[in-house]
C-alpha cells in the first residue's frame, strides 16, 4: 500500500473525491474548463551533467504519491475522471519506479507514456477546441514544461487552490501524523547520540537512521547544532568534531506521501540550563493550548513575545518591569523569528507570503514581518507553534547600543551564551473545538 503501512484506502477515497468537487469548483469560479498540473523536473547544475534532487509540485502530490516521476501530468476536465499521465521512460541509466500502488485505487485514469512527447501530444486530444480556457500549473524552466498551454499560473486560479490546501482533509492528517511518529522515532535516537557524546554528523546520522530515510527523502535539510551553534538560526554545517556537548538544538522532521513533520527539541545535561528548556516547555505548551480555531495568530506571536519577556525576567537576563522590558521590545533581540507557519506538503505550506494573510486583506501597520502566518485558525489548518529564546552575538551588539541595553544582565548573559540557544516546535491540527498536538502525541506513545 502507501509508504509506512499508511493505507487507509477509505480515508483515501475521500480525500479523492474532496480534491475533485474541489478542482471543479476551481475551475468553475476561475472561468476554466480544464486544468494541467505538471509534476516539475529536477534543475541541472551549471556546467554538469547532473541535476539537483527532484521535488515535485506539491500540486500533484495532494492526489497521490508520484514523487519519483519527473515530467509526468495530471488532466483535470469539469465533470470528468481526472487522467494522469505518467512519464515513464525506456531507460538503462537510471531505474524508473512504478507507479506507487496508492495511486492505483485512487479512481483516476492512469495511462504510462515513454516520452514527453507523446505526455503532450495526449493532452492537446483532450483540449483540442478549450485550450484557451485551459490552465497550467506548476514550474516552467523552458516553454516546454507547460505541454503547449498558454495560461500558467493564472493568480485567480492559483489563489482559490493555495485557499483550499489550507484545510486539509482526513487522509492529509493521517500522513501528517504518520510523519511526526516517525520523526519522533529520530529524535529520540538523536537525543541518546548527544548523551553519548556524539558530534553534530553522528547526531545527524542516528536521527536519519531511525526514520530510516535518505537525505532526499526528508522535508527539509535537518538542523544539529551543538552548543553555541544553535544561535545560528537554520544553522546548516554538521561539524565531526567532537565537543564538551553543553546543549543540542535539533530541528529534523520526516515525510510521509509527501506530508512532512516539522519538530523542534532541546536538551542539556546541564541542570540550569535544562531548567530553562524545561520553563520553554512549559511556555510552549501554554502557547499550543491557546491555539484555537477563530484565534487570531497574530495574537498568539504577541503572546508569545510577552511570554518569553516574562521568562528573561524570571531567569535574569533581564531586570526591568514585564511592562518596561515589553515596551523596550528587549524580546525581539532574545526571539527574532516568527512564531510558526503553515505545514503540509511544503514545510512552509502554500508558501509564507500567501498565507500571511487572507485573500485581499490589507497589511496591518503592527504586523510582524518575520511572522508567516497572520491568519485566524480555521479547523483543518495544520501549523507550527516554534518559541524560541537565542543568544546571537550580532542581536546582542546591537542591542547593546540602545537606551534600553540598561535593562539587560550583561553578565548572565555571557553565561548563557556558550548554550547558544533553545526552540520547541510542536504541530499542531486545529479541529472544530480544540486542536490536536501531533508531536506531543507521538512523543507520548514511545514513553
Amino acid at each position: 500500500m502507501s509508504s509506512n503501512g499508511l493505507n487507509s484506502l477509505h480515508y483515501y477515497s475521500e480525500h479523492i473525491a474532496e480534491m475533485c468537487r474541489r478542482y471543479d469548483d476551481a475551475l468553475e469560479r476561475s472561468g476554466r474548463t480544464a486544468l494541467v498540473v505538471g509534476a516539475g523536473r529536477p534543475h541541472g547544475i551549471f556546467l554538469d551533467d547532473q541535476h539537483l534532487p527532484y521535488k515535485a509540485n506539491p500540486y500533484l502530490l495532494q492526489w497521490g504519491p508520484l514523487s519519483e516521476h519527473p515530467g509526468s501530468a495530471l488532466l483535470i476536465q469539469h465533470g470528468k475522471t481526472p487522467r494522469l499521465l505518467v512519464h515513464a521512460p525506456v531507460d538503462y541509466w537510471h531505474r524508473i519506479p512504478p507507479v506507487p500502488e496508492l495511486l492505483m485505487h485512487s479512481g483516476l485514469e492512469i495511462v504510462s507514456l515513454s516520452s514527453q512527447n507523446e505526455i503532450t501530444k495526449s493532452l492537446a486530444e483532450a483540449i483540442r477546441g478549450s485550450s484557451a480556457t485551459t490552465a497550467f500549473i506548476g514550474e516552467t524552466l523552458s516553454p516546454d514544461d507547460s505541454f503547449g498551454i498558454e495560461a500558467v499560473n493564472p493568480p485567480e486560479l492559483l489563489e482559490l487552490l493555495n485557499e483550499y490546501r489550507t484545510i486539509k482533509t482526513p487522509w492529509e492528517i493521517a500522513n501528517l501524523k504518520a510523519a511526526s511518529t516517525i520523526g519522533v522515532q529520530g529524535h529520540l535516537a538523536a537525543e541518546q547520540c548527544f548523551r553519548g557524546g556524539g558530534s553534530e554528523y553522528e547526531i545527524h546520522l542516528a536521527f536519519r537512521a531511525a526514520c530510516n530515510a535518505t537525505d532526499d527523502e526528508m522535508p527539509y535539510p535537518a538542523i544539529v547544532a551543538l552548543n553555541d551553534h544553535a544561535s545560528t538560526l537554520h544553522y546548516q554545517r554538521l561539524d565531526r568534531d567532537r565537543e564538551a556537548n553543553l546543549s543540542l538544538l535539533i530541528d529534523a522532521g520526516h515525510s510521509v506521501n509527501g506530508y512532512a513533520a516539522d519538530i523542534t527539541r532541546s536538551h542539556s545535561d546541564d541542570a540550569e540550563f535544562g531548567s530553562l528548556i524545561e520553563a520553554m516547555h512549559e511556555l510552549q505548551r501554554g502557547l499550543c493550548d491557546a491555539a484555537l480555531p477563530n484565534v487570531d495568530y497574530r495574537e498568539l506571536h504577541h503572546a508569545a513575545h510577552l511570554a518569553i519577556t516574562a521568562l528573561l525576567i524570571e531567569i535574569g537576563v533581564i531586570h526591568a518591569t514585564l511592562e518596561a522590558a515589553h515596551e523596550a521590545g528587549l524580546s525581539r533581540s532574545f526571539f527574532p523569528h516568527g512564531l510558526g507557519h503553515f505545514l503540509g506538503l511544503n514545510v512552509h505550506d502554500v508558501g509564507a507570503l500567501y498565507t500571511r494573510r487572507q485573500p485581499g486583506e490589507k497589511v496591518r501597520p503592527d504586523e510582524d514581518k518575520h511572522l508567516r502566518l497572520t491568519r485566524t485558525l480555521a479547523p483543518g489548518n495544520v501549523l507550527t507553534i516554534e518559541p524560541g529564546i537565542y543568544f546571537i552575538d550580532s542581536l546582542l551588539a546591537d542591542l547593546k547600543q540602545k537606551p534600553s541595553s540598561a535593562m539587560v544582565n550583561w553578565q548572565r548573559v555571557e553565561q548563557l551564551r556558550p548554550y547558544g540557544g533553545i526552540r520547541i516546535e510542536d504541530n499542531l491540527h486545529i479541529t472544530t473545538d480544540g486542536n490536536e498536538n501531533l508531536t506531543r502525541t507521538a512523543f507520548a506513545s514511545f514513553a
